[in-house]
């Protein structure tokens, strides 16, 4: 009976040995769309590459919302919305899934509000879907500069 195993182990291992082997000197330098078995795939098929945020989204300054959010030119929605020209913009008009506690709080992105809003979401507008833990005066402080630098371009 452990002969048996034995032999089991060493095919399933010679197995795994061989499909490890054939991953690392695949040439993976094409990409699906141009590489040797693109032939295969209708190019309808192929998916596009998202484009990259755009360059302020990555500003220091914007570090602690670049994980949902996006600024500048040319930002998207992600799981939260564009914060370009948020200031002096009424809650939840752009175009994104805003909780219908977001809609409903018809409030105004002033600084102040805002500075509020960063502090303990919860606390503005309740039930809404942020989760933030808040943030330092310094922090926010340099946030609000970076998003009035977006909101002058």
């Amino acid at each position: 009976m452990k002969a048996k195993h034995l032999l089991i182990a060493t095919a399933t291992l010679g197995a795994v040995a061989g499909l490890v082997f054939a991953v690392l000197m695949r040439d993976f330098s094409q990409d699906a769309a141009t590489g040797p078995w693109s032939a295969d795939i209708p190019q309808a098929e192929v998916a596009e590459q998202p484009a990259a945020p755009p360059a302020p989204t990555f500003d220091p300054r914007f570090r602690s919302c670049a994980h949902c959010h996006q600024a500048g030119p040319g930002a998207r929605n992600s799981s939260g919305p564009v914060l370009t020209g948020v200031l002096g913009r009424k809650a939840a008009t752009t175009d994104y899934p805003y909780s219908k506690a977001m809609r409903a709080a018809g409030i105004v992105w002033d600084e102040q509000t805002l500075r509020n809003f960063l502090k303990a979401p919860q606390s503005v507008v309740r039930g809404t879907r942020m989760a933030f833990g808040g943030m330092s005066d310094a922090d926010m402080d340099g946030l609000i500069a970076f998003l009035k630098e977006q909101d002058a371009r």
